[in-house]
């Protein structure tokens, strides 16, 4: 990002915020929007529920992130596919839960005044 004005909160801004997914050398990103009025900086990407996030609420899903239910006991599953440098892909089925666990960077890449 070339600039993040972070000097007047009262103004709404709208955040594109990628996501980079990891386990071993299997890695992917996403990349979601996030509207905010007076949030900056850490508090928009402390703002990320990754433990009720869908696959709607990405803007880019290069890693194929979908939800596949729940489980039997009560538990919501989710899918992706990471690729390693050779173009392999590991596909990825945990729980919902486990997703912060793969989430190894969060980067505002740019940010507009809306």
């Amino acid at each position: 990002m070339k600039s993040y004005n972070n000097t007047d909160n009262f103004h709404k801004r709208l955040h594109t915020i990628e996501i980079l997914f990891q386990t071993m050398e299997y890695k992917g990103t996403a990349i979601m929007e996030m509207r905010t009025r007076g949030a900056l900086g850490y508090e928009v990407i402390n703002f990320i529920d990754f433990e009720d996030i869908c696959e709607d609420d990405f803007k880019e899903n290069n890693v194929g992130f979908r939800l596949l239910g729940e489980d039997d006991d009560g538990n919501e599953w989710f899918r992706m596919i990471l690729k390693n440098d050779e173009g392999e892909a590991l596909f990825v089925e945990d729980e919902l839960s486990h997703l912060p666990n793969y989430v190894v960077k969060v980067e505002i890449i740019d940010c507009k005044l809306i």
